[in-house]
């Protein structure tokens, strides 16, 4: 069988489910393309991840897309971090210059020059200076290596000769937690990244203080089985909490608060007691004094609780910025009173134990711990009204994605309705609902159908082009008029099995028994389960319209004034259906049945009904009155004996099986 490319198959896009299944367009340009099935999996490129951990699109060249959005979304937060360490550098640069010496100047060059490159590096990323490639591939690695060669000078630098393992871990949590907020990166190299930071961290103070601590902790684990080990009202209570936003929101800001109002009593519960002498001691009743994690040993570690509790308030997705800044100042302000006048003998003690003498060119720590905080409650700050102005932004996005969905999905219902107003309902299905190549051809046969050709002989006699009829425009508009009547018809539920096939001219042709669901009013049954009334019942319907499209025609000259006559010729048999054409694509049929209604057509006579024997044989027993017409000559089939169909019994009116009365049911005289 020759290749058909008959039918270029319509094609959708912007289809959602719950699952996560999407299908987009191949082609953002066109406004129909070919569509991808598109499912969120855990698989991906980075097959070194354990499977849980992946997350991404299939086919790929979604996956891709999805990147280059994320990174775009990313470039201003990359920005941010940049303003971060930009921020630290400033950090050491005003730490030193308060009490400065000489050997403070190799601190003071480098946070200078990270600064300078820090400033540079925003302006060529701010205003997009960079190639594409370098500012896409190179500048997050770059940003990273500079962050953490900064934090490193800062602790071999500064700390010297005093190393201990607190040292900068408030700045290497600050800038880790950075990292997973603000780099245009996947998660994988981010992890990566972290992980090369904190280690090599780790590493550093491990070979340089004589004693590092480490401490084992252990996770508590959840013609899963939360309903069994606690009580159902704690059970619903969480829930509860899980689904109501203000409640969820209120629950993370008080647990916040409770953190830090917890690290507060702590540092206040570990204060010294003045002895008569007027120098500090301790406590004769506490023991916060004494061992390796005394608070004295350690008042670093209560700051960085403060850090970690404006972490927490940063991840406050749902909260606006400013009262993000209201809760990281009540943090920032109670720690740094506490640190800077509550335990100003804590840390005198600390840096007089650690420091020595050299404590005298140094900035107290209480300072220094209070600035940080403050540094970084700045920093936080800025990235959450970042995050907010980004979400408008993006809040605007899905505004205009939604609108575009509705717009294809409206081309698609426009491009469903063309379809199936060029085809038939069942073959516009057959395309609509698969996948189909162009070559592919589309053919279907038929043993028992019914065709229908139905011509208006006098409209040429009407047709002119004088100026009285604008060029013949008006004639075209009067018989458009009656073919679209005509195809009203079709919308009537008794001429459901009835397909419209084309014109041609004044020429209408249809044909019944095509559609296989409802071929004959009974689908639910097989063809060799029913009787011969029932499996010609479709051309019995088809008898109908030719009747009814003869009542039309006739209203249409009343209310016209005019005399158009139809000529119409039926016939019953085998045919084959298909598609032709790659443009406009076109259903048609072909066989002799069809050249056979086409003859009883053109041998008719005005106002008439020509059917041959057979379809005269099976239609008499529908109740349809016949006028026997003769024996008359057919070009290729010799001399057949034709009827003139000329009406319908009231009595054997039968339209699947039930009683109904049409227009054309009167006596014919």
């Amino acid at each position: 069988m020759p290749r058909n490319r008959a039918f270029s198959e319509p094609e959708y896009s912007a289809e959602y489910s719950a699952d996560c299944s999407v299908t987009l367009p191949s082609d953002p340009g066109q406004a129909v393309g070919r569509t991808h099935e598109v499912t969120v999996r855990s698989s991906g490129c980075c097959h070194c991840l354990p499977r849980f951990m992946r997350l991404t699109f299939a086919p790929e060249s979604l996956e891709n897309l999805y990147q280059t959005y994320f990174r775009r979304q990313r470039h201003e937060t990359l920005l941010v971090l940049v303003v971060f360490a930009a921020l630290f550098d400033s950090y050491i640069i005003v730490m030193c210059a308060v009490v400065y010496t000489t050997d403070k100047l190799a601190s003071v060059l480098v946070a200078s020059v990270g600064l300078a490159a820090d400033i540079i590096l925003y302006l060529l990323c701010r205003f997009g200076l960079l190639p594409d490639r370098i500012s896409r591939r190179v500048v997050p690695y770059a940003l990273w290596v500079l962050i953490a060669a900064q934090i490193f000078c800062y602790l071999g630098l500064n700390y010297a000769r005093f190393h201990q393992a607190s040292d900068t871990v408030g700045w290497q949590a600050f800038f880790s937690f950075s990292f997973f907020l603000t780099l245009p990166l996947r998660l994988t190299p981010i992890v990566l990244i972290t992980t090369v930071s904190c280690g090599v961290h780790t590493l550093v103070l491990g070979v340089t203080i004589a004693q590092q601590q480490q401490e084992d902790i252990q996770g508590a684990a959840l013609g899963r089985q939360l309903g069994q080990v606690f009580p159902k009202k704690l059970v619903s209570f969480s829930t509860w909490i899980d689904h109501t936003r203000w409640a969820r929101n209120t629950w993370a800001m008080a647990a916040i608060f409770i953190l830090t109002m917890a690290d507060i009593m702590d540092m206040l519960s570990c204060l010294p007691r003045v002895s008569d002498t007027g120098s500090p001691t301790m406590a004769p009743s506490s023991s916060s004094w004494s061992g390796p994690d005394s608070c004295l040993n350690n008042p670093k570690y209560y700051s960085y609780i403060a850090v970690l509790a404006l972490m927490a308030t940063t991840m406050l997705v749902q909260v606006s910025h400013m009262v993000k800044l209201t809760l990281m100042l009540l943090i920032t302000v109670a720690t740094g009173i506490v640190n800077i006048y509550s335990w100003r003998d804590i840390f005198d003690r600390y840096d007089m134990a650690r420091f020595q003498n050299y404590r005298l060119y140094l900035v107290p720590s209480k300072f220094t711990m209070t600035i940080m905080i403050f540094i970084m409650m700045v920093s936080f700050y800025y990235f959450s009204r970042h995050v907010e102005k980004l979400a408008r932004t993006l809040f605007l996005w899905k505004i205009e994605v939604h609108e575009q969905k509705e717009k294809v999905y409206e081309m698609r219902r426009w491009n469903e309705a063309l379809v199936t107003n060029m085809l038939p309902e069942h073959v516009a299905r057959h395309f609509l609902g698969s996948k189909k190549r162009d070559e592919e051809l589309y053919s279907q046969s038929y043993d028992e159908i019914g065709v229908m050709f139905a011509s208006i002989p006098n409209f040429s006699d009407f047709y002119t082009e004088e100026s009285i009829n604008n060029g013949g425009i008006e004639c075209l508009r009067f018989l458009n008029e009656i073919i679209s009547d005509f195809d009203s018809l079709l919308d009537e539920p008794q001429f459901r099995c009835i397909t419209k096939i084309k014109t041609i001219g004044s020429t209408y042709m249809a044909a019944s028994g095509v559609t296989p669901d409802i071929s004959n009013g009974y689908a639910c049954m097989k063809k060799e389960e029913q009787s011969d009334r029932e499996r010609w019942q479709h051309l019995a319907d088809l008898a109908d319209f030719a009747l009814a499209m003869k009542v039309t025609l006739m209203n249409i000259n009343y209310q016209s004034f005019n005399n158009f006559m139809l000529r119409i010729g039926l016939n019953k048999g085998g045919v084959l259906a298909g598609v032709i054409g790659a443009r406009k694509p076109h259903y048609d049929i072909w066989g002799n049945t069809v050249n056979v209604a086409s003859r009883m057509e053109s041998t008719g006579v005005m106002g008439n009904i020509q059917v041959v024997e057979d379809c005269y044989n099976i239609l008499k027993e529908y109740g349809f009155r016949f006028v026997r017409r003769g024996p008359i000559f057919v070009k290729g089939k010799g001399e057949l004996l034709t009827y003139f169909l000329k009406g319908r019994d009231k009595q054997g009116s039968f339209i699947n099986s039930s009683s109904v009365t049409l227009p054309h049911q009167v006596v014919d005289s």
